[in-house]
């Protein structure tokens, strides 16, 4: 009969200090003493990690657990029958791996760190991936929670045991999502976010530069620059083909300028009600478009029916068109979430 793998033993899944830090006063520290997770504290067996007395390049054998040191902030333990798990604390990330990890532990659930393993071939779709290490970089409760289903990542509360002989619980994140939000509200930054984990994002900007126009081209370049490099841009108003072909998550931004092209393109501004039949036809098609999709997709819109009435035909006709708009993608969307001063509530 085949020896049980040892178990892995979460004692403690904070930072280095703890969550909350001692002597913090930020609002993270102060809702996560409700909940305190303890200094980062992980045993495989009798092993223990993070092991800082192993130099870089070097490894040890505890009880038949190998512990190897492959990067400064990286452990990887081997067991007995060869599976192995690493815990990545830091931004550099360990040499490529293949075959994956059974199990990734991420330092600060780190994102930019997860897509690289994943584009490295350290993390596969069947790789569980559970965030240590976690500080008042983030918030607890739902936001954390949210947080963490974007990435396919899952924590678990200290003193936690994980079963390596069990199915891996690998969590899906929602296929597709919509982001809305006021002017500056920080939509666009939390949609970036939702996708940051991946190792691949097609980024669908629906606004491309004006040369007439010195502050929107400043706008335009804040947006390029926030965004990972291996991230690909197309600049177009044509979603539906992209929808329609596989690919890597897509990430729209925005549907409300997607939507002021069609209105041009329809006429809309001097034909007025008539040429909403037109208008409406290209929502139908972008919603049945968003339904169909295979993708994970994302897309940001603006929420602008919370303020006064326009006080101009094209002003309420832009808000009501949107507003239809906003409605459809949101109803064929597994989630919506609404950003407010940068904090988000899930519709």
């Amino acid at each position: 009969m085949t020896a049980p793998r040892p178990l892995l033993r979460l004692a403690g899944t904070g930072a280095p200090d703890g969550w909350p830090a001692p002597g913090c006063p930020c609002a993270s520290c102060a809702l996560a003493a409700a909940a305190p997770r303890l200094p980062l504290d992980v045993h495989v067996g009798a092993a223990r990690l993070p092991d800082h007395a192993l130099a870089v390049g070097s490894e040890r054998v505890v009880d038949g657990v190998r512990v190897a040191r492959p990067a400064p902030g990286a452990w990887e333990a081997t067991l007995p029958d060869g599976a192995r798990l690493l815990l990545a604390t830091a931004d550099e990330v360990p040499p490529a791996s293949r075959p994956a990890y059974e199990v990734v532990l991420l330092g600060d659930a780190d994102a930019g760190l997860l897509a690289a393993l994943r584009r490295s071939g350290a993390v596969s779709p069947s790789t569980q991936v559970v965030a240590v290490g976690l500080s008042h970089r983030h918030r607890p409760g739902d936001e954390l929670e949210r947080e963490l289903a974007a990435m396919g990542v899952r924590a678990l509360p200290d003193g936690a045991l994980l079963d390596l002989d069990a199915p891996a619980a690998v969590p899906a994140p929602p296929r597709r999502t919509l982001v809305l939000g006021g002017a500056r509200s920080g939509k666009s930054a939390v949609a970036e976010r939702l996708l940051a984990a991946e190792p691949a994002v097609t980024y669908v900007a629906t606004a491309a530069p004006r040369a007439d126009d010195p502050e929107w081209d400043a706008r335009v370049a804040t947006h390029r620059a926030r965004r990972p490099a291996e991230w690909r841009t197309e600049e177009t108003y044509d979603l539906e083909p992209l929808l329609a072909a596989d690919g890597p998550p897509l990430l729209v931004d925005c549907l409300s300028l997607w939507l002021t092209g069609v209105l041009d393109e329809c006429g809309a501004w001097d034909d007025g009600p008539d040429a909403l039949p037109r208008v409406r036809r290209r929502v139908d098609a972008l919603a049945a478009a968003w339904r169909g999709t295979s993708r994970r997709v994302v897309a940001v819109s603006s929420e602008v029916g919370s303020g006064v009435v326009p006080g101009t035909p094209s002003g309420r006709l832009f808000r009501d068109e949107l507003g239809r708009l906003n409605a459809a993608i949101a109803a064929e969307s597994e989630q919506a979430l609404h950003v407010v001063a940068g904090r988000v509530a899930c519709l």
